[in-house]
């Protein structure tokens, strides 16, 4: 119709910076799909949903259904293999328990330190930071 703009809706989306730039490809970093937020559990913990869904009330809005997946890293890692993902964040949990906080980031940092730089470990703390 006359008057109206032209239909862009068959074209891909040009994205284009405030300033009016171009995004290129880099010229020395290959292209890496990162997955930013991912939860693990040690296996012992996964076995112990009920009693944490009943001991720690946030870990039970999260986890109370049976269908809410808690994963270990060969399920991350499986998921990741299938999705194409490079490397994964696994975010730590803020237990009620610090005994329980310990653990899962003992795990995470270890998961980390053997993953070949697929997973890198995101661990809450309760202590300050200067």
């Amino acid at each position: 119709m006359a008057g109206l703009p032209p239909d862009d809706s068959a074209r891909p989306p040009r994205l284009v910076c405030r300033a009016g730039c171009v995004p290129r490809p880099h010229r020395t970093i290959t292209r890496v799909i990162v997955d930013i937020h991912t939860h693990l559990f040690p296996p012992r913990l996964i076995a112990a949903r009920a009693r944490l869904v009943a001991a720690d009330e946030t870990f039970g809005e999260m986890y109370a259904d049976p269908k809410a997946k808690m994963a270990t890293v060969d399920d991350l890692v499986d998921s990741m293999d299938r999705a194409g993902v490079d490397v994964s964040v696994a975010c730590g949990f803020w237990w009620r328990d610090p005994a329980l906080a310990a653990e899962h980031a003992d795990y995470l940092v270890d998961v980390a330190r053997i993953s070949g730089g697929r997973i890198l470990a995101f661990v809450p703390t309760r202590e300050a930071v200067a």
